[in-house]
């Protein structure tokens, strides 16, 4: 827990969105959460992420990343830890042949009667209208404001582009 407490200053909406924790919370805790860090193993870990490996593979991954995070942090705080374990466990864990399968997207051609198709009374079918014409990340039409629009000009602010750039985006 202190590791995510030291970690979440560096994540987006400082961590308050709880999505960088939520596949610890979700895979691992419940398993490994009440074990002492330095007795988890390879065996431990493989066990915890066994059940999603190959039905959830993105979730896995985040758990494995989340993972790193940790154990990195707890050997810089001097635990008797190694990453090594983490990197058996995912060969204990097998090569995971699932793939994941794109969605089609639109055509463009498509585009003006699909946007014709949408509401004007529906907020979801609106904030897709937004995304249509702007072309922004959907965080940026997800988190706006009244109070971002200037005239006719949208001020997007840093926390809500990507890369968060130092200063407001004008749209």
């Amino acid at each position: 827990m202190d590791a995510y407490e030291k970690h979440k200053k560096s994540l987006k909406h400082g961590g308050s969105d709880g999505r960088w924790f939520s596949p610890l919370r979700l895979y691992v805790l419940p398993k490994l959460g009440k074990m002492p860090i330095v007795k988890i193993d390879q065996e431990d870990i493989a066990r915890a992420l066994e059940p999603i490996w190959h039905e959830k593979p993105v979730t896995a991954k985040k758990c494995i990343s989340r993972l790193r995070t940790i154990f990195n942090y707890a050997s810089a705080k001097r635990f008797r830890v190694s990453t090594a374990v983490i990197d058996d466990a995912v060969v204990i864990l097998g090569y995971n042949k699932k793939r994941s399968t794109p969605h089609q997207a639109l055509h463009w051609k498509d585009v003006p009667a699909f946007y014709a198709t949408l509401s004007d009374d529906d907020p979801t079918q609106l904030a897709l209208r937004m995304l249509i014409l702007t072309g922004v990340r959907s965080d940026s039409i997800n988190n706006m404001r009244l109070g971002q629009l200037m005239s006719s000009v949208w001020i997007i602010p840093p926390l809500h582009v990507k890369g968060r750039a130092d200063s407001d985006f004008a749209f």
